[in-house]
């Protein structure tokens, strides 16, 4: 099993716009977290909103040196709902895509992408993609970049798919496969030095599915993982596959049925190696590993009050 060495709240206000205020005050929804590390710093992203699902959103950068003191470096807003902002390193710059919403039914819009130097000036956000594309986490392989992004514009699964993209330079995207269809949407990579790519993606109303491929990724294998997983992120560390996100209990708590979860992936089964302090609203963690057994690990929760976002160093198998 796994165990949390240390874990901290790092933010639970900032509204957008507003001065900044302390930590412990809360009132904000902040959610949909990525993390990384560069030029010495520990950067780490997430949405504040009035709510889960409100119009208002906006993207706050937050960057360390500790791990223990954070501060603002960036706010990015644009005139949408923008949330879900997934960090990419190059080799001299961080880009940051974020879709942004500009309308909730039907649902329209498209991810946009802005990117720094130095991780508090950023560029104006631009469109990155076709709209109506969500896109994931990216990540590089073999001088490539690739990234899954699902289309979606409302309630009919069949219309939803996700898609497999590949770009030279992180700004032009082109499309390589689609992974999966009817019902998915966010999806998980994870890439092997001999040319194996699996995919965990998120599906409506069941379990999620693994998705298999081999360059040049144009074919997939998808099978039934035995839970859902929504917000998901995955990582390879000392030969095993680790995954989380949010768990739905069979019988609803105090705070519901929610929660963020950690996973070994064995055999194509997620197994459950620890439940993260979580409830309510809750998940969408971001991975980044530190040494032999030690991973830090960020997610949003709201067990504790307003929607806040924690971060977790953990000791893993």
């Amino acid at each position: 099993m796994a165990s949390i060495n240390w874990l901290r709240k790092v933010w639970a206000d900032g509204p957008c716009g507003s001065p900044i205020r302390d930590a412990r005050m809360g009132g904000r929804h902040n959610a949909f977290t990525d993390l990384v590390k560069w030029q010495g710093r520990y950067f780490l992203t997430f949405r504040n909103g009035t709510s889960h699902g409100s119009m208002d959103g906006c993207i706050l950068i937050i960057s360390s040196e500790d791990l223990e003191n954070w501060k603002l470096e960036a706010e990015i807003s644009t005139a949408g709902d923008d949330r879900d902002p997934k960090f990419l390193l190059t080799s001299e710059q961080l880009f940051l895509f974020f879709p942004s919403r500009t309308s909730a039914t039907p649902r329209r819009g498209g991810t946009l992408v802005s990117f720094s130097t130095d991780g508090r000036n950023w560029s104006e956000p631009q469109k990155a993609f076709t709209d109506n594309f969500t896109f994931w986490r990216a990540k590089e392989f073999q001088g490539l970049y690739y990234l899954a992004a699902y289309y979606y514009t409302g309630p009919v699964l069949e219309e939803r798919r996700v898609e497999l993209l590949k770009s030279q330079d992180a700004l032009s995207w082109e499309s390589v496969s689609t992974i999966h269809s009817d019902g998915s949407s966010e999806t998980a990579l994870l890439f092997f030095p001999d040319g194996r790519l699996l995919a965990v993606v998120r599906r409506k109303e069941k379990p999620a599915a693994l998705a298999k491929s081999r360059a040049p990724f144009k074919d997939w294998e998808i099978s039934d993982l035995n839970a859902p997983l929504h917000g998901p992120a995955i990582i390879e560390m000392g030969g095993k596959i680790y995954a989380a996100g949010r768990k739905h209990l069979k019988e609803a708590g105090p705070l519901g049925r929610a929660q963020t979860a950690l996973y070994v992936l064995e055999d194509e089964e997620l197994v459950e190696i620890l439940t993260l302090p979580s409830g309510g609203d809750t998940s969408y963690p971001g991975f980044l590993p530190l040494a032999k057994n030690r991973l830090l690990m960020s997610y949003y929760s709201s067990h504790e009050g307003p929607t806040s976002i924690y971060l977790a160093e953990l000791k893993v198998p």
